[in-house]
């Protein structure tokens, strides 16, 4: 009896040791910073569609330490779209024009993001405000899943078409 308590104590405190090492956050490595700009810069959630159902993400100067990395080493299949580290959508389609990778994300899907998570989840964009709202792209570089991550900010607002 005594040798099964001890054994049960042990595999108690070594679940509870692998509980706490796998809880832990992951260490993440430094990311290269991307200049990112957002297009459209007004987005009415009302008329996602109006911008050809994307919003369009200019990607470039990805920089780390001095060092400059080419956008054609990004992996397009990793781009997304995030707003405070949470995933909105991934990249639809993308292409490199003069060093700069120009990446489309679903602004339908963006909107209903907007919609759920921010404007009704939160109680914080009440009809007609304009609200300015942070999105980071990221990514992986292809050669060594290295990540790339930039900001820019999008003016949201809430207008119904007029006739």
């Amino acid at each position: 009896m005594r040798a099964y308590s001890v054994l049960m104590l042990a595999g108690l405190v070594s679940m509870v040791t692998l509980g706490v090492l796998l809880s832990a956050s992951p260490i993440t490595a430094q990311s290269i910073t991307a200049d990112v700009e957002l297009v459209p810069e007004v987005f009415n959630l009302h008329r996602a569609d109006a911008y050809g159902g994307v919003i369009t993400a200019y990607v470039s100067n990805l920089t780390e330490d001095g060092m400059l990395y080419d956008v054609d080493d990004i992996n397009i299949s990793t781009v997304g779209l995030y707003y405070e580290n949470q995933l909105i959508t991934m990249a639809i389609r993308a292409a490199i024009e003069n060093d700069v990778l120009i990446v489309k994300f679903d602004a339908p899907q963006v909107a209903s993001y907007i919609w759920t998570n921010i404007a009704y989840h939160m109680g914080s964009i009440p009809p007609q405000a304009d609200y300015t709202l942070p999105l980071t792209v990221t990514g992986e570089l292809n050669n060594d899943g290295q990540l790339f991550a930039g900001s820019d900010t999008i003016k949201i607002i809430l207008q119904t078409a007029t006739i």
